[in-house]
């Protein structure tokens, strides 16, 4: 059974990650928002890939994944955005990998 104190450990490690993560990126985002496990962050689109590498390269038990907009549009929890070109929307998850034997 885990502990209701988890959460808010789990919680204050994603925050100081995803600072250290953001502030140390070669790419800049224009934006980042975060809810829960989602993020949103607005690029320039030829650095997409490079900013998640980079964040995939931060902690092997984290991996981020991405949802690209598709027709200028992204949904991020309830919320359609349509951002203007030439930058591009982008929607991480991140799923945390625990290695266990």
């Amino acid at each position: 059974m885990r502990s209701p104190v988890s959460v808010v450990i789990t919680y204050l490690h994603m925050e100081i990650f995803e600072e250290q993560a953001i502030e140390s990126t070669p790419c800049k985002s224009k934006i980042w928002k975060r809810y829960v496990d989602d993020a949103f962050t607005i690029l320039d689109q030829d650095r997409v890939d490079v900013f998640l590498q980079h964040l995939n390269s931060q902690q092997p038990s984290i991996r981020f994944i991405m949802e690209i907009e598709n027709d200028s549009k992204i949904t991020f929890p309830d919320i359609i955005s349509l951002p203007s070109v030439p930058r591009v929307a982008m929607r991480v998850k991140k799923i945390a990998y625990f290695g266990g034997a």
